[in-house]
């Protein structure tokens, strides 16, 4: 079984794009470029194998396995 890396800022921007709903609010939020924050969202999902988001209309939609993660992410950026 292979392991798979979880990088704690990539977990923070899952958290912001999963939070608005939109990967441009959360790129404003986080002071970061839309391109940036998609980066984090793809390397989380490779990283852990699992798809998180759906884009659909320019809105995003949190998978099954996304919306399970969501609850991890928001108690861990509380806690940061």
């Amino acid at each position: 079984m292979a392991s798979s890396k979880l990088d704690l800022h990539s977990l923070i921007v899952f958290y912001h794009v999963a939070r608005e709903e939109s990967i441009t609010l959360a790129a404003d939020e986080l002071c970061l470029t839309q391109p940036t924050v998609t980066y984090h969202i793809r390397a989380l999902e490779r990283n852990i194998g699992i798809k998180l988001l759906d884009i659909k209309r320019q809105k995003v939609v949190l998978t099954q396995a996304g919306t399970g993660l969501y609850g991890y992410a928001a108690e861990i950026n509380h806690q940061i």
